[in-house]
C-alpha cells in the first residue's frame, strides 16, 4: 500500500486508487475506485475480486498490474487477484499465490521489477516474505527478506527505489518495530531509527514515493488517529500531528497518487466505517473527504494505485 520512487525520465503521477474487499459483517470482495482527477469514489464491479475476503494485502507495479493476495475467506488463504490498469478488471492469478496462506499481512513493492508480502497470521505469527517478480508475474518465498520479528497487523509502504519499510503489528504485544528492505540486495533488517512513534497494529501506510512515508491508525487498545511520517533521506520516524486522522480507527487502507495526495480509506471504529482522508503532501495535513467516501462501509479491506506500490 505504497508509493512508487519518482524517475525523472518515467514519472508520472497516477490516474486511479482501488480499495478491494473487507468485511462488513460478512467477507467482501467490493471494488471501490478512486479517480483522482475528481477526487471522488464509487464501485467498480470489473475490479471485483475472484473471492471474498478480508485481511488481505496488496501492491502494484505501477504501470500495468496491482496485484492481491492472502487474507481470510472462512480460511486462511494463499489466492492472488490481479487487476490489469488498461481495462479495470481483476481475475485471480494462481501463478502469484503466496508460498504460505495466511491473513492481516503486509505489502510494498519498488515499483519496477518485484512486489513483497510480508509477515502475517497462520493462526501462528509469521515472518515469511514471499517475492512477486512482475516479469513473470510468479511468486515464491524469498527467506533473504524475512521480518526481523514474526507479527501480524503490520504496515508496510516503500520509497521507489531503494527501501522498502515494514511497521507496527502485533506479535504477542503491539509493536513499534520497523524493518527496512533493502532492494539492491532483497534483504531485510531491523531499522531502530525508524520505529513508530506509538506501538499498534491494524495500521495504513502510503508514500508520496519522494520524501516521505506515512504510518496511521491503528490499534493500541484503543482506536488510533496517531500519523508518523518517516523521512526517507535520513530513515527516521517521528509523530507528525498534523497528519493524524479525522476519525480513530483500524483496520484501515491507504494508497496514493504518487503527486499529490494520500487517502485513508475504511477501517472499524467499533463499526465499519467508510470514511475517507486525504493527506495533502505539500502541507503535510490530513482531512476528511467525504467525495472519496467508500461506496460501501468495510474493515481489513487492501488498496493499490496505478501509481501506488
Amino acid at each position: 500500500m505504497l508509493s512508487i520512487g519518482i524517475h525523472a525520465s518515467t514519472w508520472k503521477a497516477g490516474c486511479f486508487g482501488y480499495t478491494v474487499g473487507g468485511n462488513t459483517g460478512a467477507n467482501s470482495l467490493v471494488a471501490d475506485c478512486t479517480t483522482f482527477a475528481t477526487q471522488a469514489t464509487a464501485a467498480l464491479a470489473s475490479a471485483n475480486l475472484s473471492l471474498a475476503r478480508y485481511s488481505l494485502a496488496s501492491f502494484s507495479d505501477g504501470a500495468r498490474f496491482g496485484y492481491t493476495a492472502g487474507g481470510y475467506s472462512g480460511a486462511y488463504s494463499l489466492v492472488a487477484d490481479c487487476t490489469t490498469f488498461a481495462t479495470q478488471a481483476t481475475a485471480a492469478l494462481a501463478s502469484a499465490n503466496l508460498s504460505l496462506a495466511r491473513y492481516s499481512l503486509a505489502s510494498f513493492s519498488d515499483g519496477a521489477r518485484f512486489g513483497y508480502t510480508v509477515g502475517g497470521s497462520t493462526g501462528a505469527y509469521s515472518l515469511v516474505a514471499d517475492c512477486t517478480t512482475f516479469a513473470t508475474q510468479t511468486t515464491a518465498a524469498l527467506t533473504s527478506a524475512n521480518l526481523s520479528l514474526a507479527r501480524y497487523g503490520l504496515a508496510s509502504f516503500s520509497d521507489g527505489a531503494r527501501f522498502g519499510y515494514t511497521a507496527g503489528g502485533y506479535s504477542g504485544a503491539y509493536s513499534l518495530v520497523a524493518d527496512c528492505t533493502t532492494f539492491a540486495t532483497q534483504t531485510t533488517a531491523a531499522l531502530t531509527s525508524a520505529h513508530l512513534s506509538l506501538a499498534r497494529n491494524g495500521l495504513a501506510s502510503f508514500s508520496d514515493g519522494a520524501r516521505f512515508g506515512y504510518t496511521v491508525g491503528g490499534y493500541t487498545g484503543a482506536n488510533s488517529l496517531v500519523a508518523d511520517c518517516t523521512t526517507f533521506a535520513t530513515q527516521t520516524t517521528a509523530a507528525l500531528t498534523s497528519a493524524n486522522l479525522s476519525l480513530a480507527r483500524n483496520g484501515l487502507a491507504s494508497f496514493s497518487d504518487g503527486a499529490r495526495f494520500g487517502y485513508t480509506v475504511g477501517g472499524s471504529t467499533g463499526a465499519n466505517s467508510l470514511v475517507a482522508d486525504c493527506t495533502t503532501f505539500a502541507t503535510q495535513a490530513t482531512a476528511a473527504l467525504t467525495s472519496a467516501n467508500l461506496s460501501l462501509a468495510r474493515g481489513y479491506l487492501a488498496s493499490f494505485s496505478d501509481y501506488n506500490v
